[in-house]
């Protein structure tokens, strides 16, 4: 009798022991899939997801396209716009345009959307030259760059820019 209490002690003792080592290595297990600045990463993603949600709506409706990035307007009216809106920003910013063409360029077949071809040269100062670049960026409808040159004059630059914006047809 006196050896079963024995055993039933050690297989207690055995027990709470195995018990413990199972917790301790649960905590740790769980410690380690928590990764670090969790609580910084999560609310990154909210952010994100947040970012997300707004640019969808942006896009909603313009079969893919953001509904700022097209015109609203008749190809050559726009052109038009975009030409004036451009040689209006380079002379505030204090460049020479020695060139600004915008034009309705070739659709592509089965296509919904006109090209705007867009082609600027003008002489300045380089910090009118980036702003001006920076300016292009923004516009509605978006202007999208196929090449850009920006060369040093000593105490000016040449700017040399070519690109396309799109309406819808």
């Amino acid at each position: 009798m006196k050896n079963s209490k024995l055993d039933l002690q050690s297989l207690m003792l055995t027990a709470a022991i195995g018990l413990a080592v199972a917790v301790a290595a649960g905590l740790g297990l769980a410690g380690l899939s928590t990764p670090a600045a969790f609580s910084t990463r999560l609310e990154n993603l909210d952010l994100r997801l947040d970012e997300l949600q707004r640019l969808s709506k942006l896009y909603a409706g313009a079969g893919g396209n953001r509904t700022d990035a097209i015109c609203g307007r008749p190809a050559v009216e726009e052109a038009d716009v975009l030409r004036q809106v451009i040689m209006g920003d380079a002379a505030a910013l204090g460049l020479t345009v020695v060139r600004a063409e915008v034009s309705p360029a070739a659709q592509r077949p089965n296509s919904p959307l006109i090209p705007l071809s867009v082609r600027l040269e003008a002489n300045g100062p380089y910090e009118g030259a980036l702003t001006l670049l920076a300016h292009l960026q923004k516009f509605s409808p978006e202007v999208f760059a196929d090449s850009m040159d920006l060369t040093s004059k000593t105490t000016s630059v040449t700017l040399a820019f070519s690109g396309r914006a799109f309406c819808a047809s």
